[in-house]
């Protein structure tokens, strides 16, 4: 399966989403979706749990023939008119591209909390979950808002992406949380 980006405005991902499956033949395509992201708020000393969009306007579209999606995409005229518009443009992906943004993510297209041990003095030890496979592009971490900045690959540009992460005081609520609700 081939990976294309449709690029749109910033907080109108899932409504794009939305209307290629409403109005896209399934047969056509094989999966269409906004990547989320897990991120951890403190409020009141409490952990709070929430996803956002990894990536604003873009949503991603999976297809093996892409040539007839296309023409199909054109004879829609709410899709033909959004294009026209300048709403959203179809970018392909390169395999590489393609292949770290499968290994980031999971089969629901959320790239989840990644773990991160520390000396206390901002040292990393050792990193679980997502992040752990692209170490080598941290760029540098916030602890106190719990996230990590990645530098990319993106529809050939450099970019970077925060990426949610947890640490063993989180850890120790969280797993407090998780015993209290079961």
């Amino acid at each position: 399966m081939r990976w294309y980006a449709l690029k749109t405005w910033a907080g109108r991902e899932e409504e794009l989403a939305g209307l290629i499956r409403r109005v896209i033949p399934p047969q056509l395509y094989e999966d269409c979706f906004v990547i989320l992201h897990e991120r951890l708020w403190r409020r009141e000393r409490r952990n709070i749990l929430h996803r956002e969009v990894l990536f604003p306007g873009l949503v991603f579209l999976t297809c093996g023939e892409p040539g007839t999606l296309f023409r199909y995409l054109e004879q829609v005229p709410v899709v033909s008119r959004l294009l026209a518009d300048g709403e959203f443009s179809i970018f392909p992906m390169d395999g590489e591209e393609e292949a770290f943004l499968e290994k980031l993510q999971d089969q629901d297209h959320v790239v989840k909390l990644s773990y991160v041990s520390t000396d206390g003095m901002g040292h990393v030890f050792r990193v679980e979950g997502p992040l752990s496979s692209c170490e080598e592009k941290v760029e540098r971490y916030g602890f106190k808002k719990r996230f990590a900045i990645i530098r990319l690959k993106l529809l050939g540009e450099e970019t970077t992406a925060a990426l949610g992460i947890y640490l063993n005081e989180d850890a120790e609520e969280m797993q407090g949380s998780l015993r209290a609700m079961g």
